[in-house]
């Protein structure tokens, strides 16, 4: 993928008070800028990811891709749970690949609740991960009846992760930066940006939140 090389973030970009039509306009003409984030950053230092995204907005619209969340340790990371449980899921005596997905479940809304202020916001997030995760027992529980999970049936588990921590990251963007942020899946993406991906824009703050 090419992409315009961005210029250098302002030293100190106009606030949202100071001329709110320039930062809530997504002009058109600015270059894209794709921003890759680990699955540690989304673990462990999520605002620092904000402030990221905020230093380059004014000048760029911002796209972000995440990996799935790790935090601890690599072997308690998200990509390592799924491929845990997708092993489970195939043996058609385990009941193991439940727990692993509802421990996954928790831990994404668990680290929400730490982060995120708006209860609207909370509230939004658990109802997408709830729902993404009982997606994810659905197609387990029937890679468990037929007894086989192709390499395409794999890459569904683990891309799993990935759409957890973009859903996580839109939520935290979404109540602690000023932006508009949409979230991206397969098929449903502007052109030359990779799936799955947070598109941010910004704008005003929510001054019950300052």
């Amino acid at each position: 993928m090419t992409i315009e090389q961005p210029p250098s973030p302002p030293s100190s970009p106009l606030s949202a008070r100071t001329n709110p039509m320039l930062l809530q306009t997504n002009n058109p003409k600015l270059p894209w800028l794709v921003q890759k984030f680990g699955g540690t950053s989304v673990g462990k230092l999520p605002l620092g990811v904000v402030e990221v995204v905020k230093k380059y907005l004014p000048t760029n619209r911002v796209a972000i891709v995440c990996s799935a969340r790790s935090t601890e340790c690599k072997e308690l990371g998200t990509t390592n749970r799924l491929l845990r449980a997708a092993e489970e899921a195939i043996n058609p005596e385990s009941t193991k690949w439940v727990a692993i997905i509802d421990g996954i479940q928790e831990a994404h809304i668990a680290a929400a609740r730490d982060l995120v202020r708006s209860r609207a916001i909370f509230d939004e997030l658990r109802a997408g991960v709830e729902r993404e995760c009982e997606g994810l027992r659905g197609f387990l529980g029937a890679a468990q009846v037929i007894n086989e999970i192709s390499p395409k049936s794999k890459d569904v588990i683990v891309g799993t992760g990935e759409k957890l921590s973009c859903m996580f990251m839109t939520a935290v963007l979404r109540d602690r930066a000023w932006h508009r942020c949409r979230i991206y899946l397969a098929g449903k993406h502007p052109p030359s940006l990779p799936p799955p991906h947070i598109h941010c824009q910004q704008q005003s703050p929510d001054p019950t939140l300052l």
